[in-house]
């Protein structure tokens, strides 16, 4: 039900609010009259004084006629200040009593008027009409305030917030600026760091600076290929004719002409960078050794090896061979003929490669590695055989044929069985002291079938170290293989 009905619902009320009012503003009226009542006194006092005035004037005036002659100027000062006391005495009590009654008649009407409020509202709170009407005003007033306030706001937000929309687009602006500028630093920094690289003999670095150059979208493309053309022509210069340089081998315990592909090897893993340069010139120059082998060592170096220097000898090598008169730009052609030349050596078999006089085990063993990973695999089992038959006690031959049959991608060639008694061989003659060798008997049970020994054996081996990083990390492939009891094939890179 509203409060409207609520009135409505109560009639009888009404006579006794009215007669309410009625009797406070009787109240107020009489307040008033009682006020007019004060002004009529205050007049009355007033005419009152000012009669007694004249009849003091008046008796003052005949007794100032009788004692004229005796004493004139005594009486009038005498007579002005009995009269001016007197009036000054009648005005002062006149006009306290005026504020007197002044005052009371406004403490009544206060009165009055504070009952008719009282009353008014105390009616308003019963009939519950006090808080609709401050519910409606309040929310009219609400709506207008927030209107005003709104529209107020608007007008004083609405231009900062333009001007800092445009602030906040100059300083994106800025930032967009600021990145671009940081992105050219760090390229220009990249570049330069990349070109340092290279001219240091880092052949990644040139690698990598190749690449950039054969994207051809690159916004440093000229200081880029200039870098190139200064690096390969700094190589040429020392490359060119063939070094002459070499060390004192006597200190390494090693003689160049009589030591055998397996000491070259070995060599290859003990001495540093421009030792390994000065090696691959002296296989170069070993006409004992045969062709497939230099050119499988000569793309191992090209592929692999860190340094620019070896690769630009290595290609001066065999460039010296095949002819083609390109500098170090030239490695993918000159891989790309190593591997034809590769691929028809490896149709050729061990006899005609290395005679019938060949002392050198390390030779047939790494030539059969090098068949079998040109996919010739009857060249490499025959190779192999042959080997074991001239050297059977050889670590390097039982080690790379045990291998072989333990790994070889093809199903025809492998024997687990025979590849583990040669593997055993290989293990027990190097002391069980070359990881290689353990490595290659992990390899071989696992062809058997035996994941137990090949895990117990490749863990073995990671933790006899003396190898690099990528060998580390291939071994580690090789335990995960056994754990999943998967064997490994050694496929072709």
């Amino acid at each position: 039900m509203s409060n409207h009905e609520n009135l409505e619902s109560e009639p009888q009320k009404e006579p006794e609010t009215k007669t309410e009012v009625d009797r406070y503003e009787r109240l107020q009226l009489s307040a008033e009259r009682q006020l007019e009542k004060v002004s009529t006194a205050y007049e009355r006092h007033s005419s009152l004084i000012m009669r007694s005035v004249i009849v003091i004037v008046a008796v003052l005036g005949g007794l100032g006629t009788f004692f004229f002659f005796h004493d004139i100027g005594g009486f009038k000062t005498e007579i002005r200040e009995t009269i001016g006391l007197a009036v000054t005495n009648a005005q002062s009590r006149a006009e306290l009593e005026f504020v007197h009654m002044t005052n009371r008649v406004e403490v009544k009407i206060a009165e009055a008027q504070q009952k008719i409020d009282d009353a008014i509202n105390q009616k308003f709170l019963e009939q519950n009409i006090n808080p609709v009407i401050e519910s409606n005003v309040q929310r009219r007033v609400s709506t207008i305030t927030d209107k005003i306030i709104e529209d107020s706001i608007r007008k004083q937000i609405e231009p900062r917030l333009l001007q800092i929309t445009n602030e906040m687009a100059t300083v994106e602006a800025q930032i967009d600026d600021a990145k671009n500028s940081v992105t050219t630093i760090n390229d220009v920094a990249n570049l330069t760091m990349t070109i340092v690289a290279a001219l240091n003999n880092d052949r990644y670095a040139f690698d990598k600076l190749v690449q950039m150059r054969n994207s051809g979208t690159n916004q440093y493309a000229a200081t880029i290929l200039n870098a190139i053309n200064a690096i390969t022509t700094k190589l040429s210069d020392e490359t060119s004719p063939l070094w002459t340089h070499d060390l004192d081998w006597n200190i390494y315990n090693f003689d160049p002409n009589k030591a055998t592909w397996y000491g070259y090897v070995e060599m290859f893993s003990k001495v540093g960078q421009m030792e390994q340069e000065i090696l691959v010139q002296k296989i170069s120059q070993q006409t004992r050794f045969p062709q497939i082998l230099k050119l499988d060592v000569y793309r191992d170096l090209i592929m692999k090896t860190p340094s620019l220097m070896t690769i630009a000898r290595v290609t001066a090598i065999v460039n010296n061979q095949s002819h083609q008169n390109m500098n170090i730009l030239g490695s993918p052609s000159y891989l790309e003929w190593i591997e034809s030349q590769l691929h028809a050596l490896s149709m050729t078999n061990y006899t005609e490669m290395v005679g019938t006089n060949c002392q050198d085990p390390s030779i047939y063993a790494d030539l059969g590695r090098v068949y079998g990973r040109n996919n010739n695999f009857t060249n490499a089992m025959d190779t192999f055989k042959k080997a074991v038959e001239l050297f059977p006690k050889d670590t390097f031959v039982n080690n790379g044929f045990a291998w072989f049959l333990a790994t070889a991608p093809d199903d025809s060639v492998r024997n687990g069985k025979y590849a583990v008694e040669l593997a055993l061989k290989a293990c027990e003659s190097s002391n069980w002291k070359n990881s290689g060798t353990v490595d290659t008997l992990a390899a071989a049970y696992a062809e058997m079938g035996n994941f137990e020994k090949a895990i117990k054996y490749q863990k073995q081996v990671l933790e006899m170290g003396g190898f690099d990083d990528e060998y580390r990390a291939k071994a580690k492939h090789r335990l995960s293989l056994y754990e999943q009891h998967k064997p490994f094939r050694d496929l072709p890179e």
